[in-house]
């Protein structure tokens, strides 16, 4: 979470944003 958002980062705070909405 700095400079290069890595594709399992991004994967996973799609995934936080669906569960958590």
């Amino acid at each position: 979470m700095g400079s290069c958002p890595s594709p399992i980062a991004k994967q996973r705070l799609q995934i936080g944003e669906n569960k958590g909405n």
